[in-house]
């Protein structure tokens, strides 16, 4: 029964991230999304702890303690990799641009001119909404009339994925051939 537990827990985790993400985006809006996804994924992580935790020590005269701890581990591995692929399906309509130009086709009767969608996403305002999510996030500051990096935690992130990819893909962006 402690393996099921073991097994289920990562699921359970995913169920409670996605539970408090969206409850606390549709309940506290100010806290904006990204902070919820955060919350919603550290819910999530305490939950697995907890559950996975609790598997362990149901099991602990049945195993031994290196076999349930590796559980643990495996349970929390699991949730941070099933955490990673539902924080990317959230933000993929948020962010991705191709996306944003088949709601706005299917927004506009299925059909626009190249006049009409080039006017939509002028490069100022793309910039700009982008900058305006970067301060509102603390990423970015803005002193003296100059942008700095705030927080580096998105950057550190993307540093460690373009290197994941070097080591995986061997290059470091899909666009390399």
């Amino acid at each position: 029964m402690a393996e099921w537990f073991s097994a289920l827990s990562p699921v359970l985790g995913l169920a409670l991230n996605v539970a408090v993400q969206v409850a606390t985006f549709r309940g506290r809006p100010a806290i904006g999304l990204l902070r919820s996804e955060y919350l919603g994924f550290a819910a999530g992580l305490a939950g697995v702890m907890v559950v996975a935790g609790a598997a362990r020590s149901v099991s602990s005269g049945a195993a031994p303690p290196v076999d349930a701890a590796f559980r643990v581990l495996l349970s929390l591995g699991c949730y941070a990799a099933l955490g990673y692929c539902h924080f990317h399906f959230v933000n993929l309509g948020e962010t991705a641009r191709r996306i944003r130009l088949l709601r706005e086709l299917h927004e506009a009767g299925g059909a626009l001119s190249h006049g009409e969608l080039a006017a939509r996403y002028g490069a100022g305002e793309i910039v700009g909404k982008r900058i305006a999510r970067l301060l509102g996030t603390g990423q970015v500051v803005l002193r003296e009339g100059r942008y700095h990096i705030g927080s580096p935690l998105v950057l550190t992130i993307a540093r460690g994925m373009v290197a994941l990819k070097k080591v995986l893909l061997k290059k470091g962006s899909e666009h390399e051939r």
